[in-house]
């Protein structure tokens, strides 16, 4: 499969990208097909909506498909890492760890406008609730939150290298892969309170469904934990010892992808005791 970066669900196929243009798919998280794509560029990031799956990476690449099978590269003028991308309310939107304009907006993926933003790594965006929101790795305020990815409101959230996020349950959570705080949540992805992780592994992705939160670690020895509630957090060992990156729900399953070995992980999570 390859070095992963990110993976997507899209109520019938999951996309995964990764390093050296890799793309990957799967119709139930087992069976997974390598695709062709017109790029060389590392993949950071990928969503669907809109009709359409996009993808996001190094210097300013984007690159578009109707099936996740023919993908089609797109002009974006940046030379930046783009890093996070999401589709909400008609607009894709996506984040930058670099470069001068850190934000760009397109409502079809192939023009782009960029805007400027704090010059923090924004590593993930999703949009959830009506919002747009974003978290960040380093800088001053760590989320930004927006309506329509024009323009934007940043806000200062507990200390904590913040490095994706998801909503369920009408909760916003976020994970950290170092600091104190690497743990939070949000009811409204404006105001943010810290939570208790349930230990110090570096917690990279996150994912809602059926009822559970799930996070997974790039290191540490469990690289699991699942939350009924997005506050009170119970560890699961992974079953091989990964550096779990990203991590998705669909088809009734999580599937967490990773960027070293030859393994990906997935389970329902059913027979977990979350008393």
């Amino acid at each position: 499969t390859g070095a992963m970066n990110r993976i997507a669900w899209n109520c019938a196929l999951f996309v995964a990208v990764g390093d050296s243009n890799v793309v990957n798919t799967s119709p139930d998280g087992r069976i997974w097909t390598k695709r062709t794509t017109p790029v060389t560029t590392t993949l950071y990031g990928v969503c669907f909506g809109g009709g359409q799956w996009v993808a996001v990476g190094a210097s300013g690449t984007v690159i578009t498909s109707p099936d996740g099978t023919v993908w089609t590269q797109r002009t974006t003028g940046s030379g930046s890492t783009w890093t996070g991308i999401a589709y909400g309310n008609g607009v894709y939107v996506a984040t930058t760890v670099d470069g001068t304009n850190r934000s760009w907006y397109s409502s079809d993926a192939i023009s782009w406008t960029s805007v400027l933003v704090d010059a923090n790594s924004w590593n993930s965006i999703i949009y959830a609730n009506g919002l747009f929101v974003a978290v960040s790795y380093d800088g001053t305020n760590r989320v930004w939150y927006s309506t329509g990815g024009v323009t934007w409101t940043h806000i200062a959230v507990p200390a904590g290298s913040w490095y994706s996020l998801t909503y369920g349950n009408n909760l916003f959570v976020a994970v950290s892969y170092a600091s104190t705080n690497r743990i939070m949540t949000s009811p409204d992805g404006v105001t943010w309170t810290a939570r208790t992780a349930p230990n110090s592994d570096t917690w990279r992705g996150v994912a809602y469904g059926n009822g559970v939160f799930v996070a997974v670690a790039y290191t540490g020895v469990y690289r699991v934990a699942l939350s009924k509630n997005g506050i009170n957090w119970q560890l699961s060992k992974a079953p091989v010892l990964n550096q779990w990156r990203s991590v998705a729900f669909g088809n009734g399953t999580f599937v967490s992808v990773a960027d070293s070995g030859t393994d990906i992980m997935f389970s329902d999570f059913t027979e977990f005791d979350f008393t």
